[in-house]
């Protein structure tokens, strides 16, 4: 899920995260619970970006299943409008 997570942040972003990051930044501070914030520029609907937090839990027990994910978008592509 944190590696879904951060596909879909880069595909509504259009940004890496981390980007600008050393790689011993990344490495120092992911562990530790550091996650890339929302850029301000970018309108992503509130229920997309807690879902992408959601997977970005530090426990895999905490993340959402594929399962979840997959009805939680379709929640959002139906009240959201996205994609029709």
């Amino acid at each position: 899920m944190y590696m879904f997570s951060m596909l879909a942040y880069e595909l509504i972003t259009r940004q890496r995260p981390y980007e600008g990051s050393t790689i011993d930044f990344v490495r120092e501070n992911v562990p530790n619970g550091k996650r890339p914030t929302k850029p301000h520029s970018y309108q992503c609907p509130v229920e997309l970006w807690k879902l992408i937090r959601e997977c970005w839990k530090h426990g895999p027990k905490d993340r959402p299943s594929m399962t979840e994910v997959k009805q939680k978008l379709e929640q959002i592509i139906e009240h959201q409008g996205i994609c029709t």
